[in-house]
């Protein structure tokens, strides 16, 4: 019996070790691969900035800190707390103080215009949806209603 309990064990141990393991290698490989799709997105806006042209990658950082607002969210409520705080820890350290600087941002810098009437009927309900729920967020944060996406 004692030999059957140590057998469990060690294999527990290691299926959760090889789990570990593989999400860190996962989250490793992520972060790398998507280096090249990231430059390349980049390379078009610094050849655009050459030319003068700033407002397309100013409304690019504009909506990526939409979507940092929008994903802060969906941590909040369904993100998995045990394995952030073991793998990802220094995110959730520092998640609260990111989230002060955005929101700085966005009382100084207004948000993106509402694009909704360029989607399909399935994107814009999707589209509209989170932005009510990003404008709530950010005005029980202190935002400005004049500094959000205007939803009309």
């Amino acid at each position: 019996m004692k030999r059957l309990v140590s057998y469990l064990f060690i294999s527990l141990l290691f299926f959760f070790l090889g789990s570990v393991y593989g999400f860190r290698s996962g989250m490793e490989n992520y972060y790398h691969l998507n280096k090249l799709p990231t430059a390349l997105i980049d390379s078009g806006f610094y050849k655009k900035i050459g030319v003068g042209d700033t407002e397309t990658y100013k409304a690019w950082i504009n909506d990526n800190v939409d979507l940092a607002f929008d994903s802060y969210q969906w941590y909040e409520a369904h993100g998995s707390r045990f394995f952030s705080n073991i793998l990802l820890n220094d995110y959730v350290d520092s998640r609260e103080s990111y989230l002060i600087r955005l929101i700085d941002f966005r009382k100084a810098v207004p948000a993106s215009k509402n694009i909704s009437s360029m989607l399909s009927e399935e994107s814009r309900v999707f589209y509209l949806d989170s932005v009510k729920k990003r404008n709530s967020f950010l005005l029980s944060r202190g935002v400005p209603e004049s500094q959000l996406t205007k939803l009309n």
